[in-house]
């Protein structure tokens, strides 16, 4: 006879906790006996302990290879623990649901924490003789960000050896398992309150035998997964990709024919309750629920008196959570990618962590690892014809209806789409996630592979205007209240909102420090401001007027830094055209207020004919050079719309990428005529990458002086700098 798993609160999915004597933080402690379990199989109450810790003992000695082949590592750490962090001592639980693993801290008193920790290998999670992983921690607390989940995981290795459980921290982060990166030992505690108080409550005698066993939702992608258990007891599951997890444990009670009772708490709520009352139907292998009372309360993303349809599950079919870089192609292809685990094939969910190797971030070809993400659209051939002064495509509103993220990987070469999106504009990037600015002005974020999308604020017209030096901050603006704010990922941040008539116009991160200008009507002029992201806020002093246009705010165009000293220049664009009319360079030291100080205000010879501003590099500290191009770096073509295309490495270095890539100038062509206008390029890696957009020329788009054009297609491109191959990529 095939033995039944024995687990701690085994209908529910978790089995036998290691045991060992409970002792301070970093002593060994002796093997003890298995600690109380209960048998999916038993008749006895909850209560009953050490007639059901004997069953499972004998059974266990009668079938011990089967047993040990059924109960994965994950069921093996079920238990609670306790350890001692200095003076404060503190437990951990831990539960598992399908080979996933989760946590509960407490803290004691009235702090509390609930984890994910989601595996690199998940294999390792299921497999009973790993003794050491790699595992990312995601947090939840109620006494820090605002009772949001924290946003991507912290790297830590998790040792099981001697009935003990040792966190190593890797990345120096202070998280509820580690304390800054440092050892922390937890052993078996049998005495310590666990997080899911109601499951004591639980009764066979409550029990209904049309309802046990493990459901799931009927849908193509199950993802909310629920026990009715034997014993009385309760689990509820979800998991949704990019999403934080639901997890619920507590008891049942069948009151009548067709009719139950569920009290249940989740991680999250610090042991309050979850009661709802539901009307079941069960048939062959089916299952319908429908709340009657407190709706789905505790049960995320279902409407109050939505009706539930299930059918019998087995754990095998819950997805397995994993760490995925943010650079895995694999993870961004339309297949769900698999694994192959005792003779069972398992679905993988990825869990983004988060990169710091990012450039352009803020512009059109976004760089994380070895990966390029840029904005795609390709309307249906059928679609409306689209339109566009001077034949610019590559962030059009209209567009951007048929708008995606592709991405392109620098090792293999291969393309394909990230994630749909409704958005047009630059890409931003920060821990874990990118942000986006909807046409609808919502600023959502989402992950790599789109998952999770939710909104950032609540606000509408909301965009993020730029990234810190290090990518550690953005700064968004809110058009709705007329609002700055800085956020390094969590719902923290500084924020700046105008007093009176004051206007905020444009903002730029010089390192990592914010500077904004804002116009004081009340002296008619503009301030320069520091935003900390703390909130504090610095002013330096009054910009100079415009030579020609008087008290006109100017566009901050560059910022530099050089320890203390911050260099930023403004340029005046003027009249419908946009001239470049004035510029100027100024200088100031950090945090000493009333420090502005003006180092030029000069246009310099060539720039007078509508270009773009000049970009500058400091010299012996205060002389000021000019340059067209970003001393940083920069790809353009060498006659501005027309010409080779050009890598800029420095003022003073430039290298021909592609010979004539746009043969002539392309604009003011004829009615009808059809031409190729180039749109963007920059650097990523050893590659630049560039787009060209197929346009038709089109007399009645035009609006006065702006020639108007006719989208027909576009193309993206790679250049390697080291092979001098380019390629068109294949992105359809």
């Amino acid at each position: 006879m095939k033995s039944k798993l024995l687990r701690t609160v085994s209908a529910l999915g978790l089995a036998a906790a290691l045991t060992a004597s409970a002792g301070a933080c970093g002593e060994k402690a002796p093997v003890q006996e298995p600690v109380k379990t209960i048998s999916s199989e038993s008749p006895e109450p909850v209560s009953e302990v050490k007639e059901a810790a004997s069953e499972e003992t004998e059974i266990a000695e009668t079938e011990p290879e089967e047993a040990a082949a059924e109960e994965t590592l994950a069921a093996k750490l079920a238990g609670i623990y306790s350890c001692k962090n200095g003076e404060e001592g503190y437990t951990l639980e831990l539960f598992e649901a399908g080979g996933n693993l989760y946590g509960y801290v407490d803290e004691g008193g009235y702090s509390y924490w609930a984890l994910e920790l989601v595996p690199r290998n998940p294999e390792e999670l299921l497999d009973p003789d790993t003794k050491s992983l790699e595992l990312g921690v995601l947090s939840f607390s109620n006494m820090s960000n605002l009772t949001e989940w924290w946003s991507s995981p912290e790297l830590c290795m998790l040792t099981a050896e001697n009935g003990e459980l040792k966190f190593s921290g890797m990345d120096g982060a202070d998280q509820p398992v580690t304390k800054n990166g440092a050892e922390v030992v937890f052993t078996p505690d049998e005495e310590a309150e666990g997080a899911f108080p109601y499951v004591n409550e639980a009764d066979p005698k409550n029990a209904d035998p049309s309802l046990t066993g493990l459901w799931k939702e009927n849908t193509e992608e199950s993802t909310s997964w629920f026990w009715f258990n034997e014993d009385g007891t309760f689990q509820v599951y979800q998991k949704m990709p990019g999403t934080e997890v639901c997890y619920g444990k507590g008891n049942y009670k069948a009151t009548e024919p067709g009719t139950c009772e569920i009290m249940f708490s989740r991680p999250e709520s610090g042991g309050m309750p979850y009661e709802l009352t539901l009307n079941y139907e069960t048939g062959q292998d089916t299952l319908d629920l429908v709340p009657t009372e407190n709706g789905w309360s505790g049960v995320d993303g279902w409407e109050a008196d939505e009706k539930c349809s299930l059918v019998k599950a087995d754990e095998a079919e819950i997805p397995l959570v994993v760490l995925t870089e943010p650079d895995d192609p694999a993870a961004l292809r339309a297949d769900p990618r698999t694994i192959s685990y005792d003779g069972k094939e398992r679905v993988l969910t990825s869990q983004f962590l988060a990169s710091s190797d990012i450039e352009n971030n803020g512009k059109n070809f976004l760089r994380i690892g070895n990966m390029v993400y840029f904005r795609t659209a390709f309307p249906d051939e059928n679609a409306m014809e689209f339109s566009g002064l001077w034949g610019y495509f590559l962030n059009n509103q209209e567009l951007a209806e048929y708008g995606k993220v592709s991405f392109c990987d620098l090792e293999t070469g291969e393309t394909g789409t990230a994630f749909f999106c409704n958005a047009a504009g630059p890409l931003w990037y920060l821990d874990g996630r990118f942000y986006n600015t909807l046409n609808d002005g919502t600023l959502i974020r989402c992950w790599p592979d789109g998952s999770g999308q939710k909104d950032f604020v609540s606000t509408e017209y909301t965009s993020v205007r730029d990234a810190s030096a290090e990518n550690d901050y953005l700064a968004y603006y809110d058009y709705s209240n007329e609002m700055v704010m800085v956020t390094d990922g969590t719902i923290y941040g500084g924020s700046y909102t105008r007093g009176g008539e004051d206007t905020i116009a444009h903002l730029k991160f010089a390192g990592e420090d914010l500077f904004m200008e804002v116009y004081d009507h009340e002296i008619d002029g503009t301030v320069l401001v520091e935003l900390k992201p703390d909130g504090t806020t610095i002013e330096y002093g009054v910009l100079p007027a415009s030579h020609n246009y008087g008290w006109t705010t100017p566009e901050l165009t560059q910022t530099e830094r050089d320890g203390d000293k911050v260099y930023l220049a403004f340029a005046w664009f003027d009249g419908t055209m946009a001239i470049l009319s004035d510029y100027a360079v100024v200088s100031l030291t950090e945090g000493d207020e009333g420090s502005l100080k003006v180092l030029v205000q000069d246009l310099p010879d060539g720039f007078e004919d509508g270009s773009d501003a000049p970009w500058f590099v400091i010299e012996d500290g205060e002389s000021v050079r000019y340059t067209r191009h970003d001393p940083h770096g920069e790809a353009a073509l060498s006659n501005r719309s027309y010409g080779d295309l050009v890598y800029y490495a420095s003022p003073d270095q430039e290298e021909v990428v592609v010979p004539n890539l746009i043969p002539e100038y392309p604009l003011s062509q004829p009615d009808g005529a059809e031409t190729k206008i180039f749109q963007a390029a920059e650097r990523a890696g050893d590659s630049i990458f560039y787009c060209i957009a197929d346009c038709e020329r089109k007399f009645g788009e035009d609006i006065g002086w702006r020639e108007g054009y006719v989208y027909r297609g576009m193309h993206f491109c790679r250049a390697d700098l080291s092979t001098g191959e380019t390629v068109e990529l294949d992105l359809l």
